[in-house]
């Protein structure tokens, strides 16, 4: 089984750039499940080709057991700070359904 995260590399469609942070340049580092993310996204993108549709599918059996691989949230824990923000911009934003705020609610307050 390979690292839980690795780097992205050109040949990976380009999906990282790098971070400014603290005033340091940082290269983000892709989980396993967010590469294998991007070549299912190709092979069901009615927009790609069938010869980039084939690479993915090759990619994910020789590299990511066919794509199945441990989520992304299983990879870290998430900031408190950054979700509670992420549930109250839900909460105020009008193209958001009255069921979707009630549930972003509902989790604001058991937190």
């Amino acid at each position: 089984m390979q690292a839980t995260h690795r780097i992205i590399s050109s040949t990976h469609q380009k999906l990282i750039s790098p971070l400014i942070f603290n005033k340091k340049t940082y290269s983000k580092v892709a989980s396993e499940a967010q590469v294998a993310g991007g070549h299912k996204a190709t092979i069901n993108s009615p927009r790609t080709s069938e010869e980039a549709k084939q690479h993915s599918r090759e990619v994910l059996d020789k590299e990511f057991n066919g794509g199945n691989v441990p989520g992304a949230n299983n990879n870290y824990d998430k900031n408190p700070d950054n979700v509670a923000r992420g549930l109250k911009a839900t909460v105020n934003n009008p193209r958001v359904s009255n069921e979707a705020k009630k549930n972003a609610k509902e989790r604001l307050n058991q937190m």
